[in-house]
């Protein structure tokens, strides 16, 4: 009972803050598309998804106010065309784009450490486990 409402809470507050963060980004950018410049029903857009990206969540770098076309509906959406729209950033808004970019790059290294980390963990377990009946030897004549 008790992780179920305290799932509802943080739910809960997870709805505010998010409430509150778009609120200040799409002041940030004129409460207007900044792809096109429309007003009215505006979406913010996660710039790297926060699915992989927790951390970034409510980081106001990774975020960016889109008209609907431009954010799930239109031919050249963030959700449709990444590669227009990573072109776009990079274009038009390089900062946001550095950011994004030095993110993933952080996360690259950080999976490649991680990686390299269990492969030397692997060999040296082989190493240990090892002992002298396993080993093949072969002499040249």
């Amino acid at each position: 009972m008790k992780n179920k409402k305290s799932k509802k809470i943080k739910k809960l507050s997870n709805a505010v803050l998010w409430n509150q963060c778009s609120k200040e980004i799409r002041e940030r950018d004129n409460n207007q598309c900044v792809m096109c410049g429309k007003t009215g029903l505006l979406h913010v857009h996660h710039i790297l998804p926060k699915e992989r990206y927790k951390e970034l969540r409510f980081d106001k770098m990774n975020l960016i106010t889109l008209c609907p076309s431009h954010h799930r509906f239109g031919k050249y959406s963030a959700h449709k065309n990444g590669l227009f729209f990573s072109e776009f950033l990079r274009l038009k808004r390089p900062i946001q784009y550095q950011y994004c970019m030095n993110k993933i790059l952080d996360g690259l290294k950080e999976s490649s450490m991680d990686y390299l980390s269990s492969l030397n963990n692997s060999k040296e377990s082989l190493i240990n486990s090892s002992d002298s009946s396993d080993v093949i030897s072969i002499s040249s004549k």
